[in-house]
This record gives structure tokens, sequence and C-alpha cells, in this order.
């Protein structure tokens, strides 16, 4: 499937395309998935998340959010995520963490994720808890990841209308 082009017109209100992608097709993913547009369409008007198969047959001007989730060692999930997409100047990585708020590491991925590839994201590497049975919850941590990403998407969809 292509990925859609990064605006649509629906009943004269415009509607800009944010594109998901995950190598990850579980049950789990596809719960953060839901949790996370949740959230970002608290914060973000008149956005379509889509699911994007093909991350490099994609409009380069659409907002892409690249989710993996943290199972064994940060980086090693982290490569594999991104390994395949060419083009990261519109890109976002999300790291999941599946973790309660007392067993946070406040380090955060960016730091760890400071070579190549992850230098072309340019710090735009955000972290977010969850837990499965309550999904991605309330609390400091996450609420700065979640409107750290929506500004990083305002901006991409001001960018490029």
């Amino acid at each position: 499937m292509l990925c859609p082009p990064s605006q649509r017109t629906s009943r004269r209100i415009q509607h800009r395309t944010i594109l998901l992608y995950s190598k990850r097709q579980d049950d789990l993913m596809k719960m953060v998935e839901k949790e996370l547009k949740h959230w970002l369409n608290l914060r973000i008007r008149n956005v379509i998340f889509t699911s994007c198969d093909n991350v490099n047959n994609r409009e380069p001007t659409s907002p892409l959010l690249v989710m993996c989730i943290s199972t064994s060692r940060v980086a090693a999930d982290a490569i594999n995520a991104v390994k395949e997409i060419t083009e990261l100047d519109n890109t976002a990585l999300v790291v999941f963490h599946h973790k309660d708020v007392h067993a946070l590491s406040f380090i955060p991925s960016r730091r760890a994720l400071s070579d190549s590839p992850f230098a072309a994201l340019n710090n735009r590497i955000y972290d977010i808890a969850f837990l499965q049975e309550k999904g991605i919850y309330h609390c400091n941590f996450n609420d700065k990841a979640i409107t750290d990403i929506a500004t990083f998407l305002k901006q991409k969809l001001e960018q490029f209308g």
C-alpha cells in the first residue's frame, strides 16, 4: 500500500496526514499505536493518522513517526526500527517502554542513540512509558513526551502547509 499525500480536503476542512510506521505488527504495537493516536488527537486538530507500509515510498514532506517497543537493548530495537528508512528529515522515533512510572529511567533514549543513523534524527527521539493493562498512562515523563511529539508534528505540518 502506498502512503497517502500529506493533505486531504473533506467537507471544507483541510485534513493533513501524519504517517505511522512500525516493523512490529502484533497486538501490543497496535495497542500503543492506538493510544498514541488518542493522546496526539487531544493536542493536534484536523489530522489523519495513517499506518504506512512502505516508508521509502511516501511523500517526503509528510511527518513520519517511527514506533518501536524497547524489549531488550534500546539501541538494538531502535536500529531495527529505522534501518530501512532512507529519508529522516521529517521523521521522529518514538520508543515505547513497558514500565511502570516508578521503574522509569530518567536517561533519555536519545543519549544512548547518538551515533549514526540516529544523528540524522537531530534529537527527535521520544520515550513513552506504557503498561499493557493501562496503556499510555499519565505521568510527567509521558506528558512531556506527548507535548514534544505534538510540537514536532505541528511544526512540520505548518512548514509544509
